[in-house]
């Protein structure tokens, strides 16, 4: 009969353990791990997440980033209130929030506090759809540029080609001297 395998510890659970051995900066490095470009794994849950990397900012003095996280949270109190006013007095309440946001999935994913303090931010809700799109997955609408910006870049690649176009003839005609 062999031996029961032991279950590896979570990476949340070892962020934990980091947190009360004092390693606020590996549980830091840790649970930013776990939020990465991969998004966290679904048997981890990322508010656990979220609110635990909030803290440990929180303990680091870290306000704003700490208000970073707890922004996606259901956190509440007066140090989430601190920390997302720090938040809001570095990166104020328009498109640098909204891009420094650590979304990992679309909108609807998150607690209805968290839609309601998004919708809530100085910017388009076009913006705010089109940033949670690429957060999750999704395709996002290829924003626009002006006609005029269009207009620009189409005479760029004509005046490019004519000037390929006479550099070529020009070539043409000194090797097989015709000028």
């Amino acid at each position: 009969m062999s031996e029961p395998t032991k279950r590896r510890p979570t990476g949340l659970e070892r962020a934990q353990w980091d947190i009360e051995q004092g390693r606020l900066w590996k549980a830091r490095d840790r649970l930013a791990g776990l939020l990465s470009s991969h998004g966290v794994p679904p048997h981890i849950p990322e508010q656990e997440v979220l609110e635990l990397l909030g803290q440990v900012f929180y303990a680091m003095g870290d306000l704003p980033q700490a208000g970073r996280y707890w922004f996606l949270t259901e956190r509440s109190g007066e140090d989430a209130d601190k920390a997302r006013s720090a938040l809001f007095a570095r990166y104020g309440t328009g498109s640098t929030l909204l891009a420094v946001l650590p979304f990992g999935h679309g909108l609807d994913t998150y607690p209805e506090v968290v839609r309601s303090r998004a919708e809530a931010l100085d910017v388009d809700q076009r913006e705010v759809e089109r940033r949670l799109s690429k957060a999750s997955g999704r395709p996002a609408a290829i924003p626009r540029g002006s006609r005029i910006t269009d207009w620009l870049i189409g005479a760029f690649f004509v005046l490019l080609l004519v000037t390929l176009l006479v550099g070529f003839v020009t070539v043409l005609k000194f090797l097989f001297g015709l000028l």
